[in-house]
């Protein structure tokens, strides 16, 4: 992946709430800025640190804390579409912190 360069470090490192949120949305949360993310950034790596599970959907409707594609805790996932229809959830009730990188499919 060539990676999106990101604003900040604390844009890396997001948290995952118990409403479905669109990837992009998390990341200016973490950085406290706002990124002009450019349509085309086709893969995003997600690093789930816990506590708990997560999930993803990539076809613009929200995931729940029951459906979506799972990331398990401690696991890294590499998801491959627009980052821009990336939506994810926490499936416990306490946020999950994630690392997350951006970018384009070499």
């Amino acid at each position: 992946m060539v990676p999106y360069k990101l604003k900040n470090a604390a844009a890396h490192k997001i948290a995952v709430t118990g409403t479905a949120t669109l990837l992009e949305s998390l990341i200016d949360t973490a950085a406290s800025q706002t990124h002009s993310f450019p349509d085309n950034l086709n893969q995003a790596v997600i690093t789930n640190e816990g506590p708990d599970d997560i999930r993803f959907t990539l076809d613009g409707h929200d995931p729940t804390s029951s459906n979506g594609e799972i990331i398990y805790v401690g696991e890294k996932k590499t998801i491959d579409g627009s980052v821009k229809n990336i939506r994810l959830i926490r499936t416990g009730s306490t946020n999950v912190n994630c690392s997350v990188e951006v970018g384009w499919q070499e």
